[in-house]
């Protein structure tokens, strides 16, 4: 990282978040509760990486993107299966401190409050027709869960691309339109496909897939805020699918936060 560049990113951690900010309590919090999973993870053999803005901020920053407000994490389904067998209790506890809120996109979750999504790798159908029909019906049902948590929440706002749906959403819970998505991720899940692809995602994402193999997802660590975390070893070919030219800063216009910060008392 050049002195010009090493400037740049310490100008905008003063503008976006400087110390004792919000936000950057917020970041360290997260930053506490990545550790402690970190620490789980190793203990039990349980393989994470880092993904989407954090993989990007360990490479570019080595830390949190200097306006990011929540941290996020891939594993595959076969280490999340893992991960789910120690949940404890009907909260799913991990630690005495992290806990994980189950759904679509299970969240990492620690008092007062943290927001890691952790997004599930499944193996993609090399075949375009069964990929087709596996995303297909993954948006339906990822719509029916959708539509069926509106309901339940009495929450009918913006409710109208939904409307036509509510009748057959009602045919299941929540947790039973969940359980469909699950099987469905794991269709067609052939162990020498040559990509991934997550499923818990919305609906954009779903399209987006990668390459699998070793010499992709083998685990290596990265630094991030002073301290070392999983990433995938091809974290290169993964960022440029992902983000194009992933070293270019966005435009101030173009920075996206997901406004937690401003939700939460911290």
């Amino acid at each position: 990282m050049t002195e010009e560049t090493q400037e740049l990113f310490k100008t905008l951690k003063e503008k976006y978040n400087p110390e004792k900010s919000k936000l950057r309590r917020y970041q360290l919090h997260l930053l506490e509760t990545l550790k402690e999973f970190d620490a789980f993870c190793r203990e039990h053999n349980i393989v994470y990486y880092l993904a989407y803005g954090s993989l990007l901020g360990a490479i570019r920053h080595e830390g949190f993107i200097p306006w990011d407000d929540d941290a996020d994490l891939w594993m595959d389904r076969e280490n999340y299966t893992k991960l789910e067998k120690l949940m404890k209790g009907e909260h799913h506890q991990l630690t005495e401190n992290v806990y994980v809120a189950m759904g679509i996109r299970p969240e990492l979750w620690s008092p007062p409050f943290a927001y890691i999504d952790i997004f599930i790798l499944d193996k993609c159908p090399d075949n375009f027709l069964l990929c087709f029909i596996k995303e297909s019906v993954a948006k339906f049902i990822h719509a029916m869960i959708k539509c069926r948590g509106r309901i339940d929440k009495h929450n009918f706002g913006k409710f109208k691309p939904y409307f036509v749906l509510a009748p057959i959403s009602i045919i299941c819970s929540s947790n039973g339109w969940r359980k469909i998505y699950h099987k469905i991720s794991c269709w067609f899940t052939k162990n020498d496909s040559k990509r991934v692809q997550v499923y818990n995602e919305c609906f954009s994402g779903i399209k987006r897939k990668y390459p699998a193999g070793h010499d992709v997802w083998n685990p290596i660590e990265a630094k991030f805020e002073g301290y070392k975390f999983l990433i995938p070893q091809g974290w290169n070919k993964l960022l440029t699918i992902r983000y194009g030219d992933y070293m270019t800063l966005p435009k101030e216009e173009e920075i996206y936060t997901h406004n937690i910060v401003n939700m939460i008392d911290i």
